[in-house]
């Protein structure tokens, strides 16, 4: 990501099992990050519309699945992870961008048997989806 004046301009990034994300509705004059530690708070960013744009609300909402896979118990795992994907999906239900990242970092866990390999498999996939975006958006920008 390309910096300006030594800022970052990602906006939304996950660091260990944490979503940071820049707090849009405070744009242009005030920059502020959020940290989302769970999925509870995770569905208040996107439903407060703290977050914005299709891209940016699908790479939270990947994000979101990955930060699950993360916190889930061994015991259960599976149902956990379910059910936080099926919150950040209500979170805004005519997002076609947010359906589409939790159930592509969801599905691609599921091809993997073991828990821990899930979690890995999840985290990946939500930086996959993240990286393709911006790319397709930089491409965007140059097509303008």
């Amino acid at each position: 990501m390309k910096k300006a004046n030594n800022l970052d301009h990602r906006p939304v990034w996950m660091e260990g099992g944490d979503i940071f994300l820049i707090d849009q509705r405070l744009l242009p004059h005030t920059r502020s990050i959020l940290r989302a530690s769970n999925t509870p708070e995770v569905v208040a960013v996107i439903r407060e519309m703290a977050v914005r744009g299709a891209g940016t609300i699908g790479v939270t909402a990947g994000f979101a699945v990955a930060q699950a896979a993360l916190q889930a118990g061994t015991n259960g795992f599976w149902e956990q992870v379910s059910r936080a994907a099926e919150q950040v999906n209500a979170a805004r239900p005519t997002a076609k961008n947010l359906s589409h990242a939790v159930a592509r970092v969801f599905s691609s866990m599921r091809a993997e048997a073991d828990v821990e390999q899930a979690r890995r498999r999840a985290v990946t996939e939500a930086q996959a989806f993240y990286d393709e975006n911006v790319r397709m958006t930089e491409e965007i920008g140059r097509a303008a």
